[in-house]
């Protein structure tokens, strides 16, 4: 649990582990006005975590998306900065930046930026791989770097440690039409999968075309393997990309239609012998539900997470699995109730400050039950003793932090 002094909200957005056994969690803090890129490193596994490095401008935006280290030992941290060329300025021109860490952490500098001077021009690094001594960066750059102009798909490597990077793979289907590359990952046979979306078409016709593009040499050439878009939808979009120890392809997403949800995505890729791909539908569910990540484990079992909304609106925490000897069958809901009550799904939010532990819900319905439990999954769920106070539109209690560790639930009373 982490909020930086001056914000009140802290987003998690990436994670990763180095070889000297430190943890690494990167993400922003938000004041109402502004970001701050943070990193946050633990060396006594995850107990306790300090600030490693951060970019602080509340006005510009900076904010860390991903984190990986190499298996020699570097820290890549990948996001984007705005730049300060404009003070005062609404909107500001957003830039790729990577910045590593060569000592554990210790100290931090850029080793790539990109993106013009130019207002309103948008440029990320998104996401982080390794292949061998090859680091590889993906997200997208504007277009032209003196206007505005669309978002252009990228893929960023590195041979030197991060020292000089070239472009490698720049994909954009229509002149003037936006692309981004979202994940990256690369196969047990060294493949690097790279996927996104691509906007194709003008006026009312646009359609976002899910993308997902291989290299098999390195990233020295690459292949479009996969384009998708469904029948009944204006757009289709992963958010994630893993493998698994057998080398299939699994990517999830999610489609939409008139700019709202339309439904949770993953389709599995089994590469062949003679290069090709084949691509299965491996699990949909309708609605306004949205996986945004996805993994494997050692015995080939599949997690995507995300979140599912229920009827009357109320948003849960998603976590869908497929058992490693059933790739035929639906996945099943974990950390799901069958039958959520109307408190299921609200907003904890859980903040520090000094010697006080902040916990609020919106004010929503009379009657909730703050729970705490020490573990999960829980073996008995206690009501937090202390009564709520009302602050504005929430609910809160306030508690002594000197426990170590501790999970919070409502139940209806």
């Amino acid at each position: 649990m982490f909020l930086q002094p001056g914000a009140y909200e802290s987003h998690f957005r990436g994670f990763g582990a180095a070889p000297s056994g430190s943890l690494f969690a990167c993400g922003d803090a938000f004041n109402g006005s502004g970001k701050n890129w943070v990193v946050r490193q633990s060396i006594d596994n995850g107990t306790t975590w300090f600030t490693a490095d951060q970019l602080t401008n509340w006005v510009f935006y900076p904010s860390a998306g991903d984190v990986k280290a190499a298996p020699s030992g570097e820290i890549y941290v990948a996001g984007t900065q705005a730049d300060t060329c404009c003070p005062g300025a609404t909107t500001s021109a957003f830039q790729w930046l990577v910045r590593k860490s060569s000592d554990d952490g210790r100290t931090w500098q850029s080793v790539d930026i990109l993106g013009s001077l130019a207002l309103f021009d948008q440029s990320e690094a998104r996401a982080i791989a390794f292949k061998g001594d090859a680091v590889f960066v993906v997200g997208y750059l504007s277009s032209d770097p003196e206007a505005f102009s669309a978002k252009v798909w990228t893929v960023r490597r590195s041979l030197a440690k991060g020292e000089t990077w070239t472009t490698v793979d720049a994909v954009q289907l229509e002149p003037a039409q936006a692309s981004s590359a979202e994940a990256i990952t690369v196969t047990p046979a060294g493949h690097i999968i790279v996927v996104g979306s691509a906007t194709a078409g003008s006026g009312a016709s646009h359609i976002n075309y899910w993308l997902v593009r291989r290299s098999t040499n390195g990233g020295e050439s690459w292949e479009t393997i996969d384009t998708l878009i469904t029948q009944d939808s204006g757009a289709a979009i992963p958010d994630a990309v893993t493998s698994d120890q057998a080398g299939n392809i699994w990517v999830c997403g999610y489609s939409s239609r008139n700019g709202a949800l339309n439904g949770w995505f993953v389709s599995r890729g089994t590469e062949r012998g003679d290069g090709t791909v084949t691509w299965s539908n491996s699990d949909f569910v309708p609605g306004q539900n949205r996986p945004n990540g996805l993994t494997s484990d050692r015995t080939g079992r599949i997690f995507v997470t995300g979140r599912s909304v229920l009827g009357n609106g109320v948003n849960l925490f998603t976590t869908r699995v497929l058992e490693a000897d059933a790739a035929s069958q639906t996945l099943e809901d974990i950390f799901t109730p069958t039958n959520p009550s109307p408190f299921s799904g609200l907003p904890l939010t859980v903040n520090e400050s000094g010697n006080t532990v902040l916990v609020s819900w919106p004010h929503l319905l009379s009657g909730a039950v703050l729970e705490f439990s020490d573990a999960i999954p829980a073996t008995e769920w206690k009501a937090v003793p202390d009564s709520p106070i009302q602050i504005g539109d929430a609910d809160a209690v306030l508690l002594d932090p000197s426990f170590r560790t501790r999970f919070f639930r409502l139940r209806e009373r």
